[in-house]
């Protein structure tokens, strides 16, 4: 497809979607007029959403994907959700510990405070950064610290 037409069905689809006015309470997809709904961009939009494992697309979008195909005359499509391409349960590279269950050795405790980072704290009780991280279960980037946190 010419590049040209992609952004021009990207716009039309955006335009489309925009003049969908559902007031303050979300509605299904199913009940856009058929002429939005089979639109090519909005079919276009709903194959890029299943075929994604980026998008919120799962189990509950199903049957609204396949009465959708049915209602706009589409011919079977794809309707299985994708896989998540990440698991922020199990980050690669990243070891957790239980900080629940954990001792202080040193005995000394610490309570984050606003505009702390593990660089920081580390430096000031000559700590390995590493070391903090593992003990208490922070991230190597060190997004999951927040002031109140008690290490």
């Amino acid at each position: 497809m010419h590049p040209g037409i992609f952004l021009s069905l990207i716009k039309q689809s955006s335009d489309e979607v925009a003049a969908i006015s559902t007031g303050n309470i979300d509605q299904p997809i199913t009940n856009l007029s058929s002429t939005q709904l089979c639109s090519p961009c909005m079919i276009a939009l709903l194959q890029g959403i299943q075929s994604t494992p980026y998008s919120n697309y799962d189990a509950q979008y199903v049957q609204d994907w396949v009465t959708i195909q049915s209602r706009c005359n589409t011919g079977p499509l794809p309707t299985a959700p994708q896989p998540p391409a990440t698991n922020m349960t199990a980050l690669p590279g990243v070891t957790t510990s239980n900080p629940v269950n954990l001792t202080c050795l040193s005995g000394n405790h610490y309570t984050v405070q606003p505009g702390d980072d593990v660089q920081k704290i580390a430096a000031t009780y000559g700590v390995a950064t590493g070391t903090l991280n593992i003990l208490n279960g922070i991230f190597p980037d060190g997004t999951n610290l927040f002031a109140g946190q008690d290490l």
